[in-house]
């Protein structure tokens, strides 16, 4: 699902004039999703907490230097004024946060801070003695990340790649070519098996044919199918999801999957390790594992900042069913009737497609059982038990995996890039978040200039899941729209689709957002389908939403809000984590 979970997911709850420099970021924290645990639980931790903060504070274990550090935020968070200054205090005290982290320090500091800001009543009122313990180790984590993520931190151990030396060798490689980039009036390259051969190499994957694809719109058309495929699986079923819920949708089918385990399945599921342990999120994978169930909450110990964001399912390693949908009410359309219907997109394949998503789930568990010293059998792909069908005119699907990785090596942007160089009359992007990015701005921008019509259809801020980053996508889109490209923005609940279409011949669906998270730091999952009934299918229902669903931009006012203290700050200290 994008942002929620680990990352800067409910920064929107904060209010602009309030709280400065870490201060500020500790409302920041709420970037995870916030579910209320017990009372006494909450209370008897905060406690421990509090008391272990403020005998930590007074101790010699903290110097001098960061006493004051603690005296110096404090001055700042009351200080509304002087914006420059404190961006400038901020960035003089980052040497001294980036050591308190290395020492395991930072914590603490924040813990006395945040609770005499609440104490001075300097916290929005949904901020209690209750959350703040779990508000602050969400900063402290993101805070780490970010430190480790820029090789600021003791625990670095790689060079940080900037990001403009990631988007410059992404867009490098996509636009070395054999078949040089046209505009209208000329065949597309995506019929050119010169350009198919070079799609494959930035990809690093291959295309195969399948026998059957089928796009599946939003929950009502995608749930039942995965149902079905559970209930008539015959061997395994194995699942990859960024999170299952506790609402209607994730215990119905944590029950189904259960059920087929103890039949004698071969049931296996990867989900992300946080957003599995916030407690709405964890409770369906714990209680699957106390089922039985083999469950992997994905984690790289290395790189404690990276995250698992695929969604797949492969049953009896023949049918797949892929694209930006978890176990979720939201999704599903399930559960309460006041629960927000997003729009999102999934899609149906069989063949090469399936047995291709299904050794990525391989090569996952695999490597999960091995890093983390898991209690469970690993996989091993049998090519005779899984040799294909496929139809010589069926549609050609290429699976993309991506594991984040330091070097920001990404074959998904990579393919994406590559396809916008290849159009020839359209490109249609539905995305929900669309944060600007160097290699696809300029790939987007010469389309535009060699008379490609390019649209994009993603959230408006009122109706992004995410509120704080509703800013940065407007940002996002104001030089594309300035080179002509038509800009629509989702009204109503929340679109969460992530699909692309060109020249009505081929298709991504993904997991992949365009944002940083999904290019630096979460693996991610896409699949092009190469196939002109289906592209046209999906080109349809897009005009179906951008008529329905949004609005679209008509002043480029509209697309150059004002940036408040909260915006430069997040964007200046958490961009990574967008």
């Amino acid at each position: 699902m994008g942002l929620k979970g680990y990352s800067i997911r409910y920064l929107s709850m904060l209010q602009k004039n309030f709280i400065i420099p870490i201060g500020l970021l500790i409302f920041a924290s709420s970037c995870t999703h916030f579910k209320t645990q017990s009372s006494s639980s909450k209370q008897r931790c905060l406690a421990t907490t509090n008391s272990q903060c403020e005998s930590v504070f007074t101790s010699p274990q903290l110097n001098p230097q960061q006493m004051s550090l603690k005296d110096q935020l404090l001055l700042l968070a009351q200080d509304k004024s002087q914006q420059a200054q404190i961006i400038k205090s901020l960035d003089s005290l980052m040497p001294l946060i980036a050591k308190l982290s290395g020492e395991n320090k930072l914590k603490p500091v924040l813990s006395v801070l945040a609770q005499k800001l609440l104490d001075m009543g300097k916290l929005p009122a949904r901020f209690t003695q209750e959350n703040l313990t779990e508000t602050v180790d969400q900063l402290t984590t993101m805070i780490e990340h970010q430190f480790i993520a820029k090789n600021l931190s003791q625990k670095s151990k790689n060079k940080y790649i900037s990001w403009l030396e990631a988007c410059r060798k992404i867009a490098k490689s996509a636009q070395k070519t054999l078949v040089p980039p046209r505009g209208p009036g000329h065949s597309s390259a995506f019929e050119n098996s010169d350009f198919i051969k070079e799609l494959e190499l930035v990809a690093e994957s291959k295309f195969r044919r399948s026998s059957e694809v089928k796009l599946l719109v939003d929950g009502p058309q995608s749930f039942p199918l995965k149902e079905k495929l559970i209930s008539e699986a015959k061997k395994s079923i194995y699942v990859m999801s960024w999170a299952f819920e506790k609402d209607t949708t994730g215990w119905k089918f944590a029950k189904l999957l259960a059920a087929q385990h103890k039949a004698g399945r071969d049931v296996r599921i990867i989900v992300d390790n946080k957003t599995a342990q916030q407690e709405i999120y964890g409770a369906v994978p714990a209680w699957l594992k106390e089922q039985g169930v083999p469950i992997i909450q994905w984690k790289d110990l290395e790189f404690p900042m990276y995250a698992f964001h695929k969604k797949s399912m492969i049953v009896d390693g023949r049918h797949l069913v892929d694209g930006g949908m978890n176990f979720g009410d939201v999704y599903s359309h399930m559960g309460p009737e006041a629960t927000p219907k997003w729009r999102d997109t999934d899609f149906y394949a069989n063949d090469n497609a399936a047995i291709d998503t299904q050794k990525v789930f391989i090569e996952v568990w695999n490597s999960q059982v091995d890093k983390n010293n898991l209690p469970y059998t690993k996989l091993v792909f049998d090519l005779k038990e899984h040799v294909s069908t496929e139809n010589q005119n069926g549609p050609l699907i290429m699976t993309i995996d991506q594991v984040p990785n330091p070097e920001v090596r990404d074959p998904i942007l990579a393919s994406i890039i590559k396809g916008v160089e290849g159009t020839t009359t359209e490109i249609n992007i539905e995305n929900a978040y669309f944060i600007k990015n160097p290699a696809m701005n300029q790939a987007l921008i010469r389309a535009l200039k060699r008379g490609v019509k390019v649209r994009i259809f993603t959230n408006s801020p009122n109706s992004i899941d995410v509120p704080i980053i509703g800013k940065p996508i407007l940002r996002a889109l104001d030089d594309l729209y300035r080179f002509g490209a038509e800009v629509y923005l989702k009204q109503g609940a929340t679109l969460h689709s992530k699909f692309m279409t060109v020249d009505g011949l081929a298709s991504w669906i993904m997991s992949y957002n365009h944002h940083p998270q999904s290019m630096r730091l979460q693996g991610e999952i896409a699949h092009v389908i190469l196939n002109r009934n289906f592209t046209g299918n999906l080109v349809t229902q897009f005009q179906t939403d951008i008529s329905t669903l949004a609005t679209k931009i008509s002043d480029i006012t509209s697309l150059q809000p004002a940036m408040g203290l909260l915006d430069i700050i997040l964007q200046r200290y958490f961009f990574d984590q967008l």
